[in-house]
């Protein structure tokens, strides 16, 4: 079991802040490029023993950037959640072809899906799947907003519920500490700003 996790969001795309995408397979844009840049000398300082990744090109990418002399271990069970039909649209044209629907979804994420798209928990059973295969001492994982709040509730015994009550931002490090198998604080570094978040198990 590693003793310490750093949990890094990918940069910026066209689509940041404007709809959703899961499996699309956008890249960085010029800003995604220029925040993943500004966490290269965090891990100079910080080297892992090992690095995985979302096998999408914005997660990737990423990690290329962060670890360019480094083994990625892409996989696919790190991608974010597949939002099916709804993959590119925003808030009011997903209201626009069906309200009723996206607001049961919004309330109730972990157990209804988008048309053609998964839940919340069919996205914490994959994440968990990968959970098992870690090996390492220090390990970096580049992945996705949903991926890295559920790997981190997975370590600090937080319910599916409480899901929104973190926010991830384009490049952000979150650096999880173990001790024992069981998680004693995390902290997400956003550009040089720290911020710790202490949850107990």
């Amino acid at each position: 079991m590693p003793e310490k996790i750093y949990f890094i969001r990918h940069g910026d795309t066209v689509y940041s802040g404007q709809c959703y995408i899961g499996f699309t397979d956008a890249d960085l844009n010029e800003k995604g490029i220029n925040n993943a840049r500004k966490a290269v000398p965090f891990f100079i300082k910080n080297k892992p023993d090992a690095v995985f990744s979302s096998d999408l090109k914005r997660a990737s990418r990423t990690a290329e950037i962060l670890f360019p002399s480094v083994e990625i271990l892409k996989n696919p069970l790190l991608r974010e959640l597949n939002f099916g039909e709804w993959e590119t649209l925003n808030y009011k044209e997903i209201s626009a072809i069906d309200a009723e629907y996206y607001e049961k979804w919004l309330s109730s994420p972990a157990d209804i899906a988008p048309p053609a798209g998964e839940t919340l928990a069919e996205l914490n059973t994959r994440i968990k799947k990968f959970i098992q295969q870690l090996k390492g001492r220090n390990i970096a994982i580049v992945s996705h907003t949903g991926p890295i709040i559920l790997m981190l509730f997975h370590f600090l015994n937080k319910p599916l519920a409480d899901f929104y009550d973190i926010i991830i931002p384009p490049a952000s490090v979150s650096v999880l500490h173990l001790k024992h198998e069981k998680a004693c604080y995390a902290e997400i570094d956003i550009f040089g700003s720290r911020r710790v978040i202490k949850w107990e198990k």
